[in-house]
């Protein structure tokens, strides 16, 4: 709770990925999802999927990191968010 009101209040800069919104859908817990997807209109800025992020995900995971905490990392770099 206290990193989520660092965010609100400005402390730290949120991101919101196309990763977020697929593992939100196929949560099984509809409360638990509508709270997570009220974030997507809270956070300040969003990555979408495209090559670069598929590539860049895929040089993550070669290091030993798991397929959607890759695209998670590549999603997070400042390169590719768009505001």
């Amino acid at each position: 709770m206290s990193i989520q009101s660092d965010i609100l209040s400005g402390k730290y800069m949120s991101i919101w990925s196309y990763i977020h919104i697929l593992e939100n859908e196929v949560n099984p817990y509809d409360d638990v999802k509508k709270s997570i997807a009220k974030w997507g209109n809270e956070l300040e800025a969003y990555c979408g999927p495209s090559d670069i992020i598929y590539d860049t995900g895929y040089n993550i995971m070669n290091n030993g990191i798991k397929r959607r905490d890759a695209l998670h990392l590549a999603c997070a770099l400042p390169l590719y968010i768009t505001e």
